[in-house]
């Protein structure tokens, strides 16, 4: 099962090598595993930084922030607040000596939570939530969730069901006792209605469909 304290010892062990993605610092052959299977990383990362801006003086939640990469650059870019959640502790180190080396710790909050036991003091003017939903077995429910939370938009990803790599992905994490969720375009919209959020733009981007969502008013 998917339980938050699975997912911290699956991320913690993950940690340094997921954050290399961003780095780069990784063997040769490392690198070149990740040019040619991850690009969708960067795509998704320059994917919400355009669906977000501007984020001057915005107020951001990023779920499952991992190594704080987004969190890093939207406080570079002038966001207020930045608040990452992740349930791996070791992720949330490196998001916090990540923040430090790059100024910007007095606007990042890294925090270890489970999403749906989190409260926010005050609404956030945009969410985040890449590589995410792949762990999220009752998707509706975090999405109005998050929904509570937010006054703006929820940029989300969904790995795609038809995706070449996808299904093979998901064989392998059950036959680790895991379950990933697969997502078609339909089943992500009728996500976004149960939830109440209005669908901005959806697009397939390699092996993940990407989302920008408002609350209805």
């Amino acid at each position: 099962m998917n339980t938050p304290e699975r997912m911290a010892r699956l991320f913690d062990g993950a940690a340094e090598s997921f954050d290399g993605i961003y780095s780069g610092h990784k063997g040769a052959i490392g690198r070149a595993w990740d040019s040619w299977t991850r690009k969708n990383i960067q795509q998704r990362f320059d994917f919400t930084l355009e669906a977000i801006a501007p984020v001057a003086g915005k107020r951001i939640l990023d779920v499952g922030c991992g190594p704080g990469r987004y969190c890093i650059e939207c406080a570079k870019r002038g966001a207020s607040k930045v608040v990452g959640l992740d349930v791996s502790p070791r992720m949330l180190d490196i998001g916090r000596d990540l923040a430090t080396r790059a100024g910007v710790s007095d606007r990042c909050e890294f925090v270890i939570a489970d999403i749906l036991k989190y409260s926010a003091d005050a609404p956030f003017d945009a969410a985040i939530a890449m590589g995410f939903f792949d762990y999220i077995i009752d998707q509706v429910t975090v999405m109005k969730h998050l929904k509570s939370m937010t006054k703006g938009r929820i940029i989300a990803s969904f790995p795609c069901l038809w995706a070449w790599r996808v299904p093979v992905r998901k064989i392998w994490w059950k036959l680790k006792g895991w379950e990933i969720v697969l997502s078609t375009r339909q089943s992500i919209l009728d996500v976004c209605e149960k939830s109440g959020v209005r669908v901005v733009e959806l697009k397939r981007a390699g092996p993940l469909y990407l989302l920008v969502a408002e609350a209805e008013q």
